[in-house]
């Protein structure tokens, strides 16, 4: 085990830098503003859904802004003033920090992971436990390194998973309310001058989870209702996007996504010989997999 200690200074000689990702990284940088306790110099918005409602709240409180598809971090401009100390803290972020920029921020870069590390690291590791019908997860602020995820621990704070119900767009709303705790009192550590211990981070110990979809999300006549159930609850995030992909067969050689199902008695229907699937309404399908019958909604 190893501590961070921060300068036993002024919250004034401190300046803060924050990469903001997702909705959670919003919503955390809206509580962090409330707080009213420490000086943000930079923001940076790595979502591009966010640019602008982010952009907005920056002008109103006169802090830099910058977007990644226009952005790198080493072009962030600040004085080089050895009594001020400079903290990076990225939330939910996908933009991946060399080696030179951790240098160049002494090394006080923290990271907030959506997975349970050392278990769960890298992208789409949400879809991941749930694929994995894990029973719980966690938010996992790190100290950031060249390698993505291998920094030591310093806070975890776990959260249950519905093995039976939980779903992709369910299971990031548990981790944003988490990740706002988290934050805050991180920052609250930081500006009562707090030791911070760290943890070994031993990401030997992580888990085998597809980074992708299966298949790429198409699904026919021989995949079980169990794989389906749950690729399709490790997909699901509503009507947002999400990077791991989502649920699909082709219906007249066009991509039907899946946004919501429900089992029906097989013995009601009766497939043309042909074909395993039934159009009812425009978006609406009766769908045969292997042991079960689906009537399902599209887009």
């Amino acid at each position: 085990m190893t501590a961070i200690i921060f300068k036993k200074d002024f919250m004034k000689n401190k300046k803060f830098i924050f990469i903001i990702g997702e909705s959670t990284g919003l919503e955390c940088f809206k509580e962090i503003l409330k707080l009213k306790i420490i000086d943000i110099s930079h923001v940076i918005s790595s979502n591009k859904n966010y640019n602008l409602i982010i952009r907005k709240i920056c002008k109103i409180n006169g802090i830099s802004f910058s977007s990644s598809n226009n952005h790198r971090i080493n072009e962030i401009k600040y004085k080089n003033n050895k009594d001020i100390e400079y903290i990076l803290i990225s939330i939910f972020s996908n933009l991946i920090i060399d080696k030179k920029i951790l240098k160049k921020f002494n090394y006080k870069c923290f990271n907030f992971h959506p997975g349970l590390l050392p278990l769960y690291p890298g992208k789409n590791c949400v879809s991941g436990a749930i694929y994995n019908q894990e029973k719980s997860t966690a938010v996992t602020l790190h100290k950031m390194k060249q390698k993505i995820d291998e920094g030591k621990i310093i806070f975890k704070k776990k959260i249950s998973i519905n093995v039976k119900k939980e779903t992709l767009i369910s299971l990031m709303l548990k981790l944003k309310f988490a990740t706002i705790d988290m934050v805050k009192k991180f920052i609250i550590y930081i500006y009562k001058n707090k030791t911070i211990k760290m943890y070994k981070n031993d990401i030997s110990k992580k888990k085998y989870f597809p980074k992708y979809i299966p298949n790429k999300g198409l699904i026919n006549k021989d995949t079980s209702f169990k794989d389906f159930d749950k690729i399709f609850r490790s997909s699901y995030s509503g009507p947002f996007e999400n990077s791991w992909g989502k649920v699909f067969f082709i219906y007249n050689k066009q991509k039907k996504i899946i946004f919501e199902y429900n089992i029906i008695n097989k013995r009601k229907i009766y497939f043309p010989s042909s074909s395993k699937i039934i159009k009812m309404k425009k978006n609406n399908f009766i769908l045969a997999i292997k042991n079960k019958i689906l009537a399902v909604k599209t887009f």
